[in-house]
């Protein structure tokens, strides 16, 4: 029932779009035998970016040809990599160009889907979705059925399946037991149109027990030392400067993060607090930095490891700086804001409401009226001491260890359930009756 409600809410707000991105590839892949099944596994692998791409409304960052409403590559280390930044930009137009002029198909699947669509794509962007699109299709030509045979019944996905192993197993998918390997923290929270696939396809989850209770393992609450100079952290997430959506979630531009930064630091001056801003991705430091003006002994950086998306949750992973935080400012509740909860760490989280699954209605509605999640970080909670820290985090145990039972909920309520749920449940027990 949990699970078939969900499907519902999702296909409710996401299916216009989940449609239109499976016609998209049947039409460039129309050379292959494919049922709407493989198309669908093919589609999952890319599905959350085409649907960022078909409705982003800005400008197309070139620097990055691979994703290119993200920023963050053109803003990082701007100062001095300006000249390589320009010669980059402008080598992929002059690709982005002769690959339109040397591809007749492009032209017609942008014609045709400019007609069809009601989401008023521009061109542009189609142009993108089909060179996307064409990449599986290159792929199919590359493969060989007797060479790329799978032995193995059971498919766990987790969207890090590459390109070529994802075509591999689309002629063998329909056979096989598809398991989700839980791959971040907003999914199978908020309503999105990468869970439809798995809502509808997979017959059982698993929780990675190394990424979601990583925090838990480094973090070990100290008790309240009221001499002690607080020390907040802040995990801004963005791609663009302006706010757009990711997987159910607003995620703030770069304007909205520097403002709230500004009142972050101000906060820090004026209380003598420390502050540690936690961004793997480094381009943070580019767009603060002009706001530190002599007072940069307050604010420390934890760059971590050098990509977001490296799996190996190591001590390395988090500074000892950030881990020791008294409470974070997490910019968008995915997998971060997950691991602090599951570990017991006080947060303070940007949330978008309206898209959280409606299981967690009552829990959400809750913990933002205690302040643990805030639609607009102006509503921020801050604190003076550990001890009015430890006071609230305190109240709020309750209804976390409530949102943390739906969200194990929806993962068990697959066919086959959460296999891991029995080792999940007694970690959280476990961390919670200490604090």
């Amino acid at each position: 029932m949990i699970l078939q409600k969900s499907l519902i809410e999702s296909k409710k707000k996401f299916l216009k779009e989940f449609d239109l991105l499976s016609e998209m590839f049947k039409f460039v892949l129309n050379d292959f035998d494919l049922s709407s099944d493989q198309i669908s596994w093919l589609l999952q692998g890319r599905i959350e970016k085409l649907r960022m791409m078909i409705v982003y409304p800005e400008n197309f960052n070139f620097y990055s040809y691979e994703f290119p409403i993200n920023i963050i590559p053109s803003i990082k280390d701007r100062n001095f990599k300006r000249i390589g930044y320009r010669f980059i930009y402008f080598l992929n137009i002059l690709i982005f160009i002769i690959s339109l002029i040397a591809d007749r198909k492009s032209h017609k699947f942008v014609s045709h889907f400019k007609e069809v669509s009601s989401l008023r794509s521009r061109f542009l962007n189609l142009y993108f979705i089909y060179f996307e699109i064409k990449k599986i299709k290159r792929q199919f030509k590359n493969f060989n059925k007797t060479t790329h045979t799978s032995i193995n019944n059971i498919v766990i996905d987790d969207l890090k399946i590459n390109l070529q192993e994802r075509v591999n197993l689309s002629q063998s998918i329909l056979n096989k037991r598809i398991r989700v390997d839980v791959h971040g923290g907003g999914y199978f929270v908020y309503k999105n149109i990468v869970d439809i696939f798995y809502f509808s396809k997979a017959k059982d989850s698993v929780l990675r027990e190394d990424k979601f209770f990583s925090m838990a393992n480094f973090y070990q609450h100290k008790g309240i030392e009221t001499k002690r100079n607080l020390s907040l952290g802040f995990a801004p997430y963005f791609f663009d400067k302006d706010n757009l959506y990711h997987c159910g979630q607003k995620v703030l531009g770069i304007y909205e993060n520097k403002s709230f930064f500004k009142i972050l630091h101000k906060k820090c001056i004026e209380t003598n607090q420390f502050l540690v801003i936690r961004d793997p991705s480094k381009a943070s430091k580019s767009f603060f930095c002009e706001k530190l003006n002599n007072n940069k002994k307050i604010i420390t950086f934890d760059f971590g490891i050098s990509k977001k998306n490296n799996e190996e949750f190591n001590k390395n992973f988090w500074s000892k700086d950030f881990i020791d935080t008294d409470i974070v400012y997490i910019g968008s509740f995915f997998t971060l804001a997950m691991q602090h909860l599951l570990a017991n760490k006080p947060f303070i989280a940007l949330v978008s409401k309206e898209n959280f699954y409606s299981i967690f209605n009552k829990e959400v509605s809750s913990l933002i009226e205690k302040g643990i999640f805030v639609e607009n970080f102006n509503q921020a909670l801050f604190f003076d001491s550990q001890d009015q820290i430890y006071d609230w985090w305190k109240e709020t145990k309750n209804l976390r260890l409530e949102f943390i039972d739906k969200y194990f909920q929806i993962l068990n309520s697959f066919e086959g359930g959460l296999s891991n749920l029995k080792n999940c449940q007694e970690k959280v027990n476990s961390i919670y009756s200490t604090f």
